[in-house]
């Protein structure tokens, strides 16, 4: 089984959660992924100043990851399926470990990808609650 890690331009954090569910002893050999995807900046309205700054932190995160001894590859590309298959099976990747993205459609989309592997969206650790523990907090989600 080879467990590959997404990482969104996002979430570029050491202590994200789909970078931290893997165990310190397999992650030399534990193909990581970060995307630049064209297709995804053409349907939103990206200022081409944030746009060159997301980039560019995921260009210098990807760097900062191979120096901490992951295997890391950056990909660009019209869209990120092309991309993400082709890394998939150049790695033999069994399971997809992602963390869950802040960005709802964006969420919808990753559970509307076709790969040849098991999906596994590890819960978001960038706030200080889960979706979840705020639901329970706040059912109705109002904070007033």
């Amino acid at each position: 089984m080879t467990i590959g890690i997404w990482i969104l331009g996002d979430q570029l954090w050491q202590e994200q959660a789909a970078l931290q569910s893997v165990d310190p002893s397999v992650r030399p050999s534990t193909p990581v992924i970060l995307i630049e995807a064209w297709r995804h900046v053409q349907e939103r309205p990206y200022h081409r100043q944030k746009l060159v700054l997301v980039w560019s932190a995921m260009r210098h995160f990807a760097e900062e990851l191979r120096q901490n001894g992951w295997a890391v590859s950056y990909e660009t590309g019209e869209a990120f399926e092309q991309p993400l298959q082709q890394w998939i099976k150049q790695h033999q990747i069994t399971e997809l470990r992602v963390m869950q993205p802040n960005d709802r459609p964006f969420a919808k989309y990753l559970q509307s990808l076709q790969l040849p592997c098991a999906l596994n969206i590890v819960p978001n650790n960038h706030f200080l609650w889960t979706a979840t523990e705020f639901a329970d907090w706040q059912p109705d989600g109002k904070i007033c």
